[in-house]
């Protein structure tokens, strides 16, 4: 058994006991994703699950049945439910808003997957209900959760890496290929951003972590139309500290999720930010890096992963952050900055300039 899978913690399962108690959480329209975030939220004491709401009382009936909980009628009833602290959000990215601000001003907590909104104006005006209502929203950014970037983090800061010549990413998936007709994502309200909402502002999300605040974006996007979201996008982010990175996204191709940084040490390459294979490559004398350099040498990294426990990670932080009272470590000003880097990347493409963030 992995060393990062979830326990089974199902039915009459006992985790142990944490002081303040656990946090009582209601989910509404858990799909593929919603389950993956019940799995990981059941793993940690931290969350306890009060219900879950659906369009589909059948579906809301049967996750009920499965995880815990009652199954509401409607969300407003999830809402004006006073045994539910906190609600997580998995659903589609244009009810974002419209479903934070709402649970926010029922006195809930808040927990919403990425992108946090489709324009940056919702996306702000949920960083003001936030403030404003004194409740806790987080955003679901696990990327920086991962033992793979947090590990990566103090590597530059022990300066492991020597000076940092460029960083590259690449991320892609054949999403196009084998997207289900009738998805959302391919209509009317689709994400504005395509692949850079779907996933570039989980990378945006980790290189800030890694390096600092971006303050200078160039790009070009591929739309297959005029009127459609991107399929393929390719930015170039300029940090305050001066380091540049390239990322590259997008929706036809190969599964990939790889991370390279080039120091005048070595090279490490991450994939899926650690949870895959990963390789060192020193730096060597310019005679022998000419015919190819050192061979890489495989480096493990240990957890929280990307897709199992560092699900876990993101949701026990966030119920922390409401017992504490104290920001959660991706908070809405944090994803905010994503969605910029999003918008500025279409507008650099768009004008043939450089943003300034």
């Amino acid at each position: 058994m992995r060393r990062d899978r979830l326990p089974a913690a199902r039915g009459g399962a006992r985790l142990p006991a944490v002081s303040p108690p656990p946090l009582r959480f209601a989910i509404a329209s858990p799909g593929r994703w919603g389950r993956k975030l019940l799995d990981a939220a059941r793993a940690s004491p931290w969350l306890r699950l009060a219900g879950v709401s659906s369009r589909t009382p059948a579906t809301a009936a049967a996750v009920a049945a499965e995880y815990g909980g009652r199954a509401y009628g409607s969300y407003a009833e999830l809402l004006a439910d006073p045994a539910v602290e906190a609600v997580i959000l998995p659903t589609p990215h244009f009810l974002h808003q419209a479903q934070a601000t709402a649970a926010m001003q029922a006195g809930k907590h808040v927990f919403v997957e990425k992108p946090m909104a489709t324009t940056v104006p919702e996306a702000e005006a949920m960083l003001r209900c936030a403030r404003e209502t004194g409740r806790v929203l987080a955003v679901g950014h696990q990327g920086r959760h991962t033992g793979g970037i947090r590990r990566v983090r103090a590597m530059i800061a022990d300066g492991d890496f020597g000076e940092i010549a460029a960083v590259v990413v690449v991320q892609g998936y054949p999403l196009l290929q084998y997207r289900a007709a009738g998805d959302w994502r391919t209509g009317p309200q689709a994400p504005p951003g395509g692949q850079l909402d779907e996933l570039g502002v989980h990378y945006f999300d980790v290189l800030q972590f890694l390096f600092g605040p971006v303050r200078r974006v160039a790009g070009l996007v591929q739309r297959p139309a005029p009127s459609e979201p991107p399929t393929t996008a390719v930015a170039a982010l300029h940090f305050d500290g001066g380091i540049i990175a390239s990322y590259t996204t997008y929706a036809s191709s190969v599964g990939t999720s790889r991370l390279i940084i080039f120091g005048s040490k070595g090279a490490l390459e991450m994939n899926r930010m650690g949870e895959g294979e990963c390789t060192w490559q020193p730096v060597c004398d310019l005679a022998r890096a000419r015919s190819g350099g050192l061979p890489p040498v495989p480096r493990q990294f240990e957890g929280p992963h990307l897709s199992t426990t560092a699900l876990t990670a993101e949701l026990e932080d966030f119920a922390r952050a409401v017992r504490e009272g104290r920001p959660p470590a991706v908070g809405a000003a944090e994803s905010l900055s994503t969605l910029r880097i999003a918008r500025a990347v279409m507008e650099a493409s768009a004008t043939g300039r450089t943003i300034e963030l």
